[in-house]
């Protein structure tokens, strides 16, 4: 219940908004999380209540700048109970010209 999720994204990203119709949004699977907040530096989902099982966030990111990046890992907790939590891993993202 009342889970949330932050996946920053890495430096030389930013989200795509495909709210306003301006990008192709082809391949974006529909979110099972009640709430989906794309902020500069980062995702925020979170759902009141999600079923057991495996649940994937999407969404669609640009790459804006040359070079190689830490991505940061994902984080994701339990609102009430922050006890029940958990972290994905990092990465390194080269983004090429």
């Amino acid at each position: 219940h009342f889970v949330s999720v932050e996946d920053p994204l890495p430096a030389g990203f930013e989200p795509v908004d495909l709210r306003f119709q301006t990008e192709d949004g082809r391949g974006v699977t529909r979110n099972t999380f009640d709430y989906v907040e794309q902020r500069d530096d980062r995702i925020f989902a979170s759902s009141q209540r999600l079923r057991p099982g495996i649940h994937e966030l999407f969404y669609l990111a640009r790459a804006t700048t040359v070079g190689s990046f830490q991505a940061p890992p994902s984080y994701v907790e339990e609102m009430y109970r922050p006890a029940l939590d958990g972290r994905g891993s990092a990465a390194v993202v080269v983004i090429r010209p």
